[in-house]
C-alpha cells in the first residue's frame, strides 16, 4: 500500500510539471521548458535572420447602366487589378517582384537589395529599429545605398485567450520593397502592426501574420435625363460595385545579436 501510494504521488507530480511546461509553451515552435519569463526572453537585441511575404491586393469595378444608350462614355462593364507581391529574405539579401496588373497591362518590378534589419526590444515597453539597404535601380539606372532607424517607441502584450500570444508594436518599419517605386526605400512604417508569436526561446524569435479583408461598396448615382440628337432618354442611372480582397501572410525570424 505505502508503495502504491509512493506511486501514485510521483505521477500525479508528474503529470502537474507536464501541464506546467505546456502551459509555459504559448508559441507553436516555443521550447518545451524555460525557466526565463516571456518578457525577459523578448527583452533583447535581435537580428533579422530570414523573412517572406505573399501579399495579393485584388481590385474589381462593375459599372451598370439602366439601358445601354445612358453609357454614352462607354465606361460600362467590369475591370480587374492586381498587386501581387512576393519578398524573401535569406543571408542578407532581398528579393522583392511586385507585379501590377491592370486588365491586360502587366508590369513587373524586380529588386535584389542587400539588406540588414536589427529589432532592440527593451522590458520597459520601448523598442528601437535600424538597419541598412543597397540596390541598383534600373529605372534610375544607378545604385542606391540607404539606411532607416525609427526612435523609441512602444510595444505591448495582446490581450487574447493565451496570455502573450500576439505582440503589437506602434509606428513599426515593415518590410516593403513596393515602395521604392516612390519612396526609393524598402522600408514603410505602420501605425500599429500586431504580429502572432510563434517562437520566442532563449536566442531565436519568429514573428508571424496573416490577414484577409474583404470589402464590398455598391453605389447608386442620381437618375438623370438624357438629350440625344434623335431621342430623350429618361431615368438613366448609373451604378458602380467594388470589391476587394487585401491577402497577406509573413513570417519573420529573428536570431539573438
Amino acid at each position: 500500500m505505502r508503495n502504491y501510494s509512493l506511486r501514485f504521488c510521483l505521477l500525479a507530480a508528474l503529470g502537474f510539471t507536464l501541464l506546467l511546461w505546456s502551459n509555459c509553451r504559448r508559441g507553436e515552435d516555443d521550447p518545451w521548458l524555460s525557466f526565463e519569463t516571456r518578457n525577459a526572453r523578448l527583452s533583447a537585441n535581435w537580428v533579422l535572420e530570414t523573412y517572406n511575404i505573399n501579399d495579393i491586393d485584388k481590385l474589381e469595378t462593375t459599372t451598370q447602366f439602366s439601358s445601354t444608350a445612358c453609357d454614352t462614355g462607354s465606361i460600362g462593364g467590369t475591370s480587374i487589378s492586381n498587386v501581387i507581391r512576393k519578398e524573401e529574405l535569406k543571408d542578407s539579401l532581398l528579393n522583392s517582384i511586385t507585379n501590377y496588373v491592370n486588365g491586360t497591362t502587366s508590369i513587373t518590378r524586380i529588386y535584389d537589395i542587400n539588406f540588414t534589419y536589427t529589432l532592440n526590444i527593451a522590458d520597459d515597453g520601448t523598442y528601437t529599429c535600424n538597419g541598412n539597404f543597397s540596390y541598383f535601380n534600373p529605372q534610375l539606372n544607378s545604385q542606391v545605398n540607404g539606411s532607416f532607424s525609427s526612435n523609441a517607441n512602444s510595444w505591448y502584450w495582446e490581450n487574447s485567450q493565451k496570455t502573450k500570444w500576439a505582440i503589437t508594436f506602434i509606428n513599426f518599419p515593415i518590410i516593403d520593397g513596393s515602395t521604392i517605386e516612390t519612396d526609393a526605400t524598402p522600408i514603410k512604417y505602420i501605425d500599429r502592426q500586431t504580429f502572432d508569436l510563434r517562437e520566442l526561446s532563449k536566442d531565436r524569435l519568429q514573428f508571424e501574420y496573416q490577414s484577409l479583408t474583404l470589402t464590398n461598396v455598391n453605389s447608386s448615382f442620381n437618375p438623370y435625363t438624357l438629350f440625344l440628337p434623335t431621342d430623350t432618354i429618361t431615368n438613366c442611372q448609373r451604378t458602380v460595385a467594388v470589391s476587394s480582397r487585401i491577402d497577406v501572410y509573413s513570417r519573420w525570424q529573428f536570431v539573438k545579436k
